[in-house]
């Protein structure tokens, strides 16, 4: 199996919004990718200017 690295910079502007992506993201891969995808870990970062991004491990 392949490992990729997603780098999403800037992409939230609080928790909140991070949090529901991350929902929806769940979501989606469990009901249309079932077996292809497997979430590993993220990694949530501040970015200078004050958004948060994160590195996903897939």
């Amino acid at each position: 199996m392949n490992l990729y690295v997603i780098r999403r910079p800037s992409a939230w502007a609080s928790l909140q919004e991070l949090e529901a992506a991350g929902a929806k993201s769940a979501k989606v891969a469990k009901e249309q990718m079932p077996g292809q995808v497997r979430w590993i870990r993220s990694y949530v970062v501040n970015e200078p200017d004050g958004r948060i991004g994160t590195f996903c491990i897939y």
